[in-house]
């Protein structure tokens, strides 16, 4: 799913952006599965940490 990807997505950001050390980004991938009778639902949610460091 495209969900799943943007984890990923985030680790080329902070390699292309070296830049924004000082900047720290923590991402976790939650999975939540849904089981409504015979239907499953599966859904990735990203949960993302900003924090600016001090130098």
């Amino acid at each position: 799913m495209p969900a799943v990807g943007d984890c990923y997505l985030r680790r080329i950001q902070q390699s292309l952006e070296p830049r924004l050390k000082s900047i720290s980004t923590e991402c976790q991938c939650a999975l939540q599965v849904y089981s409504a009778g015979s239907r499953r639902l599966a859904s990735f949610t990203m949960y993302c940490k900003k924090s600016v460091l001090e130098r």
